[in-house]
């Protein structure tokens, strides 16, 4: 016998006592735990031949079943959307005065304002929000049979599968109604206030607006595919009618009949699938032509390189795709990690020549390629970053990437989760407080910087310095040539001329100002005095209903201090209500900005902590409520302001005439209508009957 015969005979001989091993391991298992009944399983078709079996969740209500405080119950077969009225339990809990206050969202009827004429000899009708309204959403992937309701009886499991998943929630519509009835209302005290402070006013005559029209495809923009799809679904879902159903409860005779339907009047399920059968059924491996197709890059089989396949899959798969669908799902990935995930399968040579071409080493790290995740400015400013992290081991500041690429917070913030972790950096002074603003601010000072989430792979480095050499070339100039592409498009975006022409739907064309005009605010020192109001663009409605979270304003002054409080100045004189996250926010936000008329924007600097804004808002502003206002406007408004901030401190709803009251208590003087209105237009909200204070924008 030769010694290769020898040889496979000693493999069969070895492979064999595994076997004989493994099988004796699955007999003392099956020793420890035997089987002590096998029970028949049946599947039950009878309710699905008629309506189907819908499983309802209720995950935001306390009650172990709100179905049984029902009062009606109403399907859209179609559509698959369910409603239920439930009525509220009135226990100890339960607050008639937020009941009543909710219960102007239950009619169409308008909120009567200050100004409206009563009726004395009328009584008010009291209306209570008592029910409220679930309404349906359907779980994605819960039909088409994946889950069963199961039932024993007599030794017999039978099964029956669940048509679809639902969860009900509040629709709380009584809310949206209220926002409505409210809007209504602070239209007409605003409109009858400009009545009385200019009599004989006209109106208006509406005048022309510039339009700038863009045309696009909606394949091109899968947002909008999106959007699209959804209205398409909604007005199919308003067109169809409701059917109300019939509610039973558990002991009634048509609970139980439907129950009796649970079971099966069938044979017993047969079951022939093999246990690869069965595994292959469950998760089945990618066919031979599908792997052929996505090796040679035909069909669509190249396009679908990343979609959520297991592990097994992409192990399946052709080196070329294997590694590009790996660092697709990963971002960033040791070569150590790459080895074990494909199980030493590739010899390491290959897997360096197909690696290369779709990532980059960065810091011993393979990194996948810009231009694979990000198109323009945002593939630049990532490869920025990447040049960023290998010239340096210290962690890095989003700012200091953003300061050139101008990205939205949401894109830059994702790029940085990618392939970084958080890592924050306590920065203190000399005294053990933190420096901010060239001033000593005492609080915690925490500053969130990132780096790379795979730590550097030595052994990688060491093996082949050749790679390591080649790659950080790759990466130096590929950034180096995205700082200066950066530079140039944000050169030549601020270069551009500030007015232009915007084509308007009827008529000539119109001039308009492309860029938002401000004149210099007033010297800080004097908090009273005001900077000169940021404008924003006043030539289409929608720049003013825009959110208040992107409001944007002219960044002056020559002092991080003053920049920072003209800034604060301008989002209360704006909103008159700030909340502390607002004001934050609204510093946060404008960091990355160029300053005004050639001037440095110095807030971008790490003197500018929370602890830093927030001893400037405290200069500036006072608490009232939680939220800020201004401690000052300057002239004579202050005399009949500062009693009302006093009132809102003691209440957060005032009425008319316990304004009018304080004013004349702490000055002396009747308020007059016009200053009333300036005042609690700043700092109130109109409820109908009484002034609340504001919220302040949403951050």
């Amino acid at each position: 016998m030769s010694d290769a015969e020898m040889e496979e005979a000693s493999a069969e001989e070895r492979m064999q006592v595994d076997v004989n091993d493994a099988s004796s391991e699955d007999e003392d298992d099956d020793d420890d735990d035997p089987v002590v009944q096998e029970i028949p399983v049946l599947l039950s078709a009878q309710l699905l031949a008629r309506h189907g079996l819908v499983l309802a969740q209720h995950p935001s209500m306390r009650r172990a079943n709100p179905l049984e405080a029902a009062a009606a119950v109403r399907v859209k077969p179609v559509a698959q959307r369910f409603e239920v009225d439930v009525a509220l339990e009135k226990g100890d809990t339960f607050s008639e005065d937020t009941a009543e206050k909710l219960g102007r969202g239950v009619d169409n009827e308008e909120i009567a304002t200050a100004y409206d004429k009563r009726n004395p000899y009328r009584e008010e009708q009291r209306k209570l929000l008592e029910k409220v309204t679930l309404q349906s959403s359907l779980l994605p992937d819960s039909t088409g049979g994946q889950y069963l309701i199961g039932a024993l009886r007599d030794d017999e499991f039978h099964l029956t599968p669940i048509s679809a998943i639902i969860q009900l929630r509040p629709a709380l519509r009584y809310l949206d109604k209220i926002q409505e009835k409210e809007k209504v209302a602070q239209q007409k005290i605003t409109q009858h206030e400009l009545n009385l402070e200019q009599p004989n006013r006209k109106e208006e005559d509406p005048q022309e607006k510039g339009v700038n029209l863009s045309v696009r495809t909606i394949e091109d923009n899968p947002e909008a595919l999106k959007k699209a799809r959804e209205i398409d679904e909604e007005k199919r879902f308003a067109q169809e009618e409701w059917v109300e159903l019939a509610l039973y409860a558990d002991n009634t005779p048509e609970a139980a009949e439907t129950y009796d339907k649970l079971f099966s009047l069938g044979d017993e399920l047969t079951y022939s699938f093999s246990k690869q059968d069965y595994l292959e059924n469950i998760g089945p491996k990618l066919s031979s032509s599908v792997k052929h197709e996505i090796d040679q890059g035909a069909g669509s089989a190249k396009k679908n390189v990343k979609p959520n396949w297991s592990m097994d899959d992409i192990r399946n798969l052709p080196l070329p795709s294997l590694l590009k669908s790996l660092m697709l799902h990963a971002h960033v990935v040791s070569f150590t990690q790459i080895q074990s995930l494909t199980e030493n399968q590739f010899d390491d040579q290959d897997i360096l020549e197909h690696l290369e071409r779709i990532a980059v080493l960065v810091r011993g790290v393979w990194v996948v390629r810009s231009e694979l995740l990000y198109t323009g400015r945002a593939a630049d400013a990532r490869r920025l970053l990447l040049q960023t992290f290998n010239r340096t081991s210290k962690p890095v500041s989003r700012y200091d990437i953003n300061r050139l690429a101008k990205l939205p917070h949401t894109v830059i913030t994702n790029m940085f989760i990618e392939i970084c972790a958080r890592i924050p950096v306590l920065r203190e002074a000399n005294n053990g407080h933190h420096v901010g603003g060239g001033k000593v601010v005492p609080g915690a000072d925490v500053l969130s910087k990132w780096g790379l989430k795979v730590e550097r792979d030595e052994e990688f480095c060491e093996r082949w310095p050749d790679v390591v050499e080649k790659q950080e070339t790759i990466v130096e100039s590929e950034g180096e040539r995205a700082r200066h592409a950066l530079e140039h498009r944000t050169a030549s975006k601020i270069g551009a001329p500030k007015e232009h022409h915007i084509p308007t739907s009827i008529g000539a064309p119109t001039r308009t100002s492309a860029t938002p005009t401000a004149a210099a605010p007033a010297a800080p020192s004097a908090p009273a005095s005001k900077p000169a109001a940021a404008s924003t663009s006043k030539a289409a409605p929608a720049t003013r209903a825009a959110s208040a979270s992107a409001d944007i304003f002219k960044v002056t002054g020559t002092s991080a201090e003053s920049q920072c409080e003209n800034l604060l100045y301008f989002a209360l004189n704006k909103h008159g209500v700030c909340s502390p996250d607002y004001l934050l926010a609204t510093i946060e936000r404008h960091k990355p900005l160029r300053g005004s008329d050639g001037a440095e924007n110095l807030l971008d600097s790490d003197d500018v902590t929370p602890a830093f804004v927030l001893a400037v808002i405290a200069k500036l502003c006072v608490l009232v409520q939680g939220r800020y206002v201004l401690k000052a406007l300057g002239g004579s408004v202050d005399e009949f302001r500062n009693p009302v901030v006093a009132l809102f401190k003691q209440k957060s709803n005032v009425k008319k005439g316990e304004v009018l009251a304080a004013c004349q208590t702490a000055t002396g003087k009747n308020l007059a209508q016009s200053m009333y209105a300036k005042i609690m237009k700043e700092l109130a909200t109109s409820t109908g009957t009484a002034w609340e204070f504001k919220t302040g924008p949403s951050v």
